[in-house]
């Protein structure tokens, strides 16, 4: 695992691309997809959202998945702190 206080170099990686567009964001909820599309399992996802200098609020939806077509829910690993 690279150093997460180091930014990246995304335009030599592009899932770290995709994934820059939650920097300043915050989580709001999780989401549960119920039998999602073509997948006979529950898909899950996070609900962001950011308040832009004009205070409208702003929102992403996202979905884990096992592959960029959607072919039934993934694993998002998540770790402690590790400062």
């Amino acid at each position: 695992m690279k150093n997460p206080n180091e930014r990246p170099a995304t335009e030599q990686d592009p899932y770290a691309s995709h994934l820059e567009q939650l920097i300043g964001f915050t989580v709001k909820q999780v989401i549960i997809y119920e039998d999602g599309e073509g997948v006979d399992e529950n898909v899950y996802g996070l609900l962001f959202s950011r308040t832009d200098k004009s205070g409208k609020e702003h929102f992403l939806y996202t979905e884990i998945l096992r592959d960029e077509e959607g072919n039934g829910p993934g694993h998002l690993n998540i770790s402690e702190d590790l400062a």
